[in-house]
């Protein structure tokens, strides 16, 4: 308790380094200072709403977030504290959170007519984001460029020994059963809707076209149509969702195509603020344009999300079964393992990602060619920078 009155000077001043940063409109440094003492102040009702209004005035509504909710959880009457978590929840698009606390601070007998006003402003920019139903429209584009080095997942030997023919010689592959790389531009805009059927459950649906153009190859150009509806419901800290999902996937210049239907059930269980566990049961009828391949891929998941206010992390792992109905066929069925990872780095509005996929596939008969059960993986990795315009 002796350490007490100096630990109460020292956030004092730092707050009102802070707070002097702040006053002359450089954010990013009252944020830094204040970002840097988080470990040792935060947890301070005082020191976590300046670190909250430094992290939004900086652009970081996500790390503001978390410093807000520190600071109403020593303090809930906080009302300045309240108001800017409505505006951290406001930019991250999270709405119905934002008109909550709004609505709150607004609704304070001790609320100055102006900050009421400013907070009247932020409400109505949140209703035109909603119709007076509750409906909420959303459309988006997204469009990449890169480098595949392997567009069809090929081998990279151009002769290959195939046994049902002879041992003594090699069989020259065609080219588009070889590995084959190419630059690619990707093109996906896509639209999400969203019901509310009372407070506790919401219809959805979404829908979206991938357009995928090889510059060195048509041969495995592209383009994926998808739709999904379905409903979710809230529970606690359950939320059950239930969807119907329809893709259409075709190759455009090898008279491919697939149309993939699939009924999906999804238990989400919030673990604690920063994490999730989600797990799911996917059953798919597939259709080939040539029929040869039709069948069904059944799969079983679990993933688990945590995060913090500048990174978030999410892990996966599946197991699944592909079926093919024609008889003649069987060497195309497989059981399938896989796991998943993905990181997020976010400072501002920018962040960093990574993902990873990795696949085992275990094939049911053997190949005619090969004369032989195939066992064969496949890993995917990539990452990027998102900077919104």
């Amino acid at each position: 308790s002796s350490n007490q009155p100096s630990n109460q000077s020292s956030v004092q001043q730092l707050i009102q380094q802070a707070k002097v940063l702040l006053n002359r409109k450089l954010y990013q440094q009252a944020y830094n200072l204040l970002q840097k003492e988080e470990s040792n102040y935060g947890g301070q009702a005082r020191f976590d709403y300046y670190l909250g209004v430094a992290a939004l005035q900086a652009g970081k509504p996500a790390e503001a977030v978390f410093a807000l909710e520190r600071a109403l959880d020593k303090k809930p009457d906080l009302q300045q504290a309240r108001a800017e978590l409505g505006r951290a929840y406001y930019y991250l698009g999270e709405n119905k959170a934002a008109r909550a606390e709004f609505e709150q601070v607004k609704s304070h007998n001790k609320t100055p007519a102006s900050v009421k006003n400013s907070i009247d402003k932020f409400l109505s920019a949140i209703n035109s984001r909603f119709d007076s139903s509750g409906r909420r429209l959303e459309f988006y584009i997204e469009g990449s460029i890169g480098n595949d080095d392997n567009i069809n997942a090929a081998t990279d030997k151009e002769e290959v020994i195939l046994p049902a023919i002879s041992t003594a010689f090699a069989a020259r592959l065609p080219e588009e059963s070889q590995a084959t790389e190419s630059p690619f531009i990707s093109f996906r805009p896509g639209v999400n809707y969203t019901q509310p059927i009372k407070d506790d459950l919401n219809f959805f649906a979404s829908g979206d076209i991938s357009i995928v153009d090889f510059n060195d190859t048509d041969l495995f150009s592209s383009q994926t149509i998808n739709v999904t509806s379905g409903i979710a419901k809230l529970a606690g800290a359950n939320q059950y969702h239930g969807l119907l999902s329809y893709q259409q996937y075709e190759i455009d210049e090898q008279d491919f195509g697939r149309d993939l239907i699939s009924l999906t059930g999804q238990w989400i269980k919030t673990l604690s603020p920063k994490s999730k566990l989600t797990s799911y049961l996917q059953l798919s009828d597939v259709s080939y344009e040539d029929g040869i391949r039709d069948g069904a891929i059944n799969t079983i998941g679990i993933n688990w999300l945590t995060g913090n206010a500048k990174s978030v992390m999410f892990y996966g792992a599946y197991y699944g079964q592909e079926s093919v109905d024609a008889e003649t066929q069987q060497q195309q069925a497989k059981d399938f393992f896989g796991i998943k990872a993905r990181t997020r780095y976010s400072w501002g509005r920018k962040s960093l990602f990574a993902n990873l996929v990795y696949q085992l596939n275990s094939f049911e008969a053997e190949d005619p060619l090969q004369q032989a059960k195939r066992d064969g993986d496949f890993i995917s990795i990539d990452t990027g920078i998102d900077i919104p315009l």
